[in-house]
């Protein structure tokens, strides 16, 4: 761990030359083990055949009787929200404090909450490197917190000792941010800590009889099937959509094991996140920004030098860091009957957008048509040097056939109704919101295609 403490220490004092050598180094390692994963197995159908047995018998999706947890999510709406009062949050268990999103939620909290947060860090120095990730993003290391508001525990997510630990602890809420966010894996990483995690946390949230809010994802709405057009929103689970991906299936089951315990008394919620990016107050991003798959999708259509025209019209969003972390903690809080909510930016813009910008900085996307971007796409995709800057494009591919498969839509006009009430409202990705975060990535090399 010197490397990342060290990268940590003086990344005030780094030129964007020296901190993206830094971070290469460090993160090059991650991003090789999915690669091989995706282009051994490149296409959905081989990618979900490396999952585990344990993964196999928990993704029987289609034969599972979802009627009970529909008729729980019916009660989620804002008449729910009107009737109840909103309940404080008290002393905070965090799990994965250290990621970029757990480390904006612990800042947040003990900025405007006045709480103890316990937060749940592998490794024998974790109180080192929590303090060492504050320092990275929020320019302090909160030193003199620590033994007080804020108390680091040794311990894994997949351990269920690890939250034994904790049986005294007073804790009113918990809020599982750690996660595994590959994609694809040949083990049993991703299931390990998306799936075994949460059922540690379930048991420790109902044997203590405190909240716990689970940290998921939009992408649990998975693939559109074809010939259906459906539109996920917080009172859905599972419609039929296509479950494939690794990730995404890890998170479904997270949700599904949630809903069940609290169709047995769990006072438990879901916060599905979206495109979580650079904070809105001065742009900061991530540390390991080069595993970022949105990031990632737009550096291979810079590689190419096309997007297609359908491509360039889709609505995206883009979901400030700071400001998904204060939506976090404000939904925590919300009445037990609320227990899913879509915590992401409800002011869309489109590729075309961030093209534009992308442009401006000297990166040359065109756009075409369809033919023009999928003769381009083949060879560049016979090219083996060009395999790891296509991957967000190949993974898509839909098994057997050349179509791309397309997400399913989202909508989050419940969550944003509930957040106006509690006094927040998501920011406009602004063109100088967008050249601020592109040109920060460009400088430490996320564009480099060589």
């Amino acid at each position: 761990m010197c490397i990342i403490d060290d990268l940590l220490l003086i990344k005030p004092f780094l030129c964007y030359e020296d901190r993206r050598n830094v971070i290469s180094d460090l993160f090059s390692p991650i991003e090789s083990s999915i690669n091989g994963d995706v282009f051994a197995n490149p296409t959905p159908r081989a990618l979900a055949a490396l999952h585990s047995n344990e993964e196999k018998k928990d993704e029987r999706f289609d034969v599972y009787d979802y009627g009970a947890i529909h008729r729980l999510l019916a009660e989620n709406t804002l008449d729910s929200f009107r009737k109840s009062d909103t309940r404080p949050l008290g002393n905070m268990l965090l799990t994965g404090a250290t990621g970029f999103l757990g480390a904006h939620v612990l800042h947040e909290y003990i900025g405007c909450y006045s709480g103890v947060a316990y937060c749940l860090v592998r490794g024998a120095n974790g109180e080192k490197r929590l303090m060492n990730i504050l320092h990275y993003y929020f320019s302090d290391t909160f030193e003199s917190l620590f033994g007080s508001r804020i108390v680091v525990i040794r311990g894994d997510v997949t351990d269920s000792d690890a939250f034994a630990a904790l049986s005294d602890a007073p804790i009113d809420t918990v809020i599982n941010c750690a996660a595994n966010v590959k994609h694809f894996s040949a083990g049993t990483d991703i299931h390990d800590i998306n799936v075994g995690g949460v059922r540690n946390a379930i048991a420790f949230a109902r044997a203590k009889g405190c909240r716990l809010v689970q940290i998921s994802t939009v992408s649990v709405g998975g693939m559109a099937v074809p010939g259906t057009t459906p539109t996920l929103d917080e009172t859905m689970l599972y419609f039929g959509q296509d479950l494939s991906n690794q990730y995404v299936s890890s998170k479904f089951i997270a949700e599904r094991l949630v809903l069940e315990a609290c169709l047995n008394g769990l006072d438990g919620k879901i916060i599905r996140v979206g495109n979580l990016m650079a904070r809105n107050s001065d742009g900061e991003f991530q540390i390991n920004f080069n595993t970022n798959n949105f990031l990632n999708r737009l550096k291979a259509y810079a590689s190419l030098g096309l997007m297609t025209y359908a491509q360039a019209a889709a609505a995206t969003e883009l979901a400030p860091i700071d400001c998904t972390a204060n939506a976090i903690l404000r939904l925590s809080s919300t009445p037990t009957a609320c227990r899913i909510f879509h915590a992401y930016n409800d002011h869309e813009l489109f590729f075309s957008d961030i093209v534009e910008q992308m442009n401006e900085l000297g990166l040359d996307i065109a756009l075409c048509e369809e033919d023009t971007f999928a003769k381009a796409f083949s060879a560049a995709e016979a090219n083996p040097n060009r395999m790891d800057i296509l991957r967000p494009l190949i993974a898509y591919k839909n098994s057997g056939t050349d179509r791309t498969l397309m997400p399913v839509k989202t909508t989050n006009r419940y969550t944003s109704q509930v957040l106006l009430r509690m006094g927040f409202h998501w920011p406009i990705s602004s063109q100088t919101y967008i050249r601020q975060f592109l040109l920060m990535v460009q400088e430490l090399g996320i564009f480099d295609c060589g």
